[in-house]
This record gives C-alpha cells, structure tokens and sequence, in this order.
C-alpha cells in the first residue's frame, strides 16, 4: 500500500507508467475514438464522493484528538479549519479515473458491463498532457482551476496520525501564506481512498475548478440524476492517445476482437486488440 506522503500532494513527482488503463463499455469507446475526448465526472456526482468524506473523516477525527486540550491550538483557528473541512466537501471536483492494472477480474466486474466491456490501454503522455491543457479553457485557469494526473493513495481509520504534519501547518497558516494548506487540502483530498481498494492501483486526473463560465460544464444522464462533466481533449495532445484494448469477458470475444480491430485498423494505426485472459464467465 501506499504511503501518504508528509506534505500536500508530495506524490505528484511519481511518474505513471506508460499505459494507464480505463475499464468501460464499447459504447464509450466508439465514442471516445470519434470524438478523441474523455469525460470527467463532477466527483459530487459520482460513487467516489464517499472517498472524499472518507479522509476529510480521518482527518476531522485527528484533529479533534490534537486539539482536546484546550491550550493547545487556538479555538478561533479549529473552527475556521473545520469550517474549511466542510466547505472541502463542496469543491466542484472533476475526476476521471485509470488503473495500473490490465486485465483485472475485480475492475471487469466493477466497471465493464457483462458482455460489452473494454479495458483501453491510454497514452500516460497524452493523458498528462490533457490534465494540464485541456481541461479548462486557459482564461479560466489562470486563477480558478488547478488539474493535476497522479496516482491515488490508500488511508485506513488508522492513518489519522500520519497527517498530523498537514493539520499543524493548516492551523497556523497565515493569511499571507501561499499555497495555503486549506486550499490544498481541497486539490489533495480527492486523490485520497480507503485502503480496501488499493488492488484497483488507481490514477487520477482530478481537476477543481470555480468556473465562471459555467456554458464550459456538460451535462449526461446518471442512474438518478444529470451528472456534470467536463472533457478532456486527447486527440490534441496526441494522434495516437491508445495504445491497446482489450475486450472483455464475452461469449462473442473472438467476433468483437475482430471487430474492434478492424475499427482501430480504419482510424488510429498501431493498436492492438486483444481478448481478456481471464476465465470468467458470466452468461
């Protein structure tokens, strides 16, 4: 599992290995490939809001336990750091996710709909490339929005003391300080996820945003409700964005391989198609 690091986002200098794969359905890929963009979900929206209470929870009960003495943090900067804890919750957080693991049963059967799935293998150069240009238009970014591709760290109710470091500096800063420790908490957070999922060795590209221009916001039916996103232009970055894809457990893989093949052969050249390897049977 992986370490927290000891200060706000310390693991953006690891680098992604050089495919990062994204389980979901042909549906998506078709649309993927004739659009050369990928959506990024407002993570409000999405199962993995629950992630985010998850250290926001962590961190809130460490700070209860640091400050139980009353003469040891000043009452005025508890309130307003918990206040900032709060208002975390409510960032407007886009999030698009990916996985170092290819071919993964439990991520088929999580993110793949039976039949129909795909494991697509992205460019991490071309997907770096989008989080830092293509999120956001540039006169929004300048002051409104930070997008970052990093990989995801795994925290148990265990893991309190571990941000004991992060919590100090957020309770003395200063107004003048810059980057403050309570605005990095709300960009670091969402990279953060409780350690029952680390098999999922996941990435993300998360980009927090307070846009003014809210026509730059799309909109897609969820399972109950309009899901906002934003789109992440990949074909700009790069021509040939997927490397691989393989084609999920199907009682039709030799004929969808074959297909998507052909598809992948009249588009984007060098990309191979695969089946899965796993035995799983569904049908």
């Amino acid at each position: 599992m992986r370490n927290p690091p000891n200060s706000f986002l310390g693991h953006l200098s690891v680098q992604p290995p050089e495919t990062l794969y994204h389980y979901t359905s042909m549906e998506v890929l078709i649309s993927i490939l004739k659009t050369g963009r990928l959506w990024s979900s407002n993570l409000r929206y999405l199962n993995d809001s629950s992630e985010v209470k998850h250290v926001i929870g962590i961190i809130g009960e460490r700070l209860d336990a640091l400050t139980s003495n009353p003469n040891t943090f000043n009452h005025q900067s508890v309130a307003s750091l918990k206040s900032k804890l709060a208002a975390a919750m409510k960032a407007n957080v886009f999030i698009t996710c990916f996985s170092e693991s290819k071919d993964d049963l439990s991520q088929w059967r999580g993110y793949a709909p039976e039949g129909c799935g795909v494991c697509i293998g992205f460019s991490s150069s071309a997907l770096q490339k989008a989080a830092q240009t293509e999120a956001i238009p540039a006169s929004e970014k300048r002051h409104n929005t930070v997008s970052f591709l990093t990989n995801v760290i795994y925290v148990d109710k265990d893991s309190g003391p571990t941000f004991d470091l992060i919590i100090e500096d957020m309770l003395n800063e200063r107004p003048e300080t810059s980057p403050k420790p309570s605005t990095m908490l709300a960009l670091s957070a969402p990279f953060y996820k409780n350690s029952s999922f680390q098999d999922e060795r996941e990435w993300r590209i998360v980009t927090r945003s307070v846009l003014s221009n809210l026509s730059q916001i799309q909109y897609r039916v969820g399972k109950s409700t309009l899901v906002p996103y934003l789109e992440l232009n990949l074909k700009s970055c790069e021509e040939d964005f997927i490397s691989e894809v393989i084609v999920g457990p199907s009682p039709n893989i030799d004929l969808s391989v074959e297909a998507l093949q052909q598809m992948m052969d009249g588009g984007m050249k060098n990309v191979v198609v695969t089946p899965s390897d796993i035995p799983y049977r569904h049908w």
